[in-house]
C-alpha cells in the first residue's frame, strides 16, 4: 500500500503555493521554534528526523496532532505532498 492512498483527494499536479492552513499552523509554529523565518528546518542539511516519504508523512502527522491543528485527511495530504514537492522531493 502506498502512502499516497491515505490521501485521495490530493492533487497530482505541480502546484507550488501552500497551502493556507500550512502557513498559519505549519510556518507560524516553526517561526516561534526558529525565532525566524518559519520554513527554514526544511532546509537543515542534517536532516535527521525525515530522510524518506514515509517518515515525511509520519512528520507532518506528528506535528500535527502536537500543535491540535484541526485538519481533515486531504488537507494532511496536502501539506505532505506541498513539502515534498517544494523541499524533500522523495519518491512516495
Amino acid at each position: 500500500m502506498t502512502v499516497l492512498a491515505l490521501f485521495p483527494y490530493v492533487s497530482a499536479g505541480g502546484n507550488d503555493v501552500a497551502p493556507a492552513h500550512y502557513r498559519k499552523d505549519c510556518v507560524a509554529c516553526h517561526a516561534r521554534m526558529t525565532g525566524g523565518e518559519g520554513e527554514t528546518l526544511y532546509r537543515r542539511k542534517d536532516r535527521r528526523l525525515v530522510n524518506d516519504y514515509d517518515a515525511l508523512v509520519k512528520r507532518v502527522e506528528y506535528c500535527r496532532e502536537g500543535s491540535g491543528a484541526e485538519w481533515n485527511r486531504a488537507q494532511t495530504g496536502e501539506v505532505v505532498e506541498y513539502l515534498n514537492r517544494r523541499f524533500y522531493r522523495f519518491r512516495p
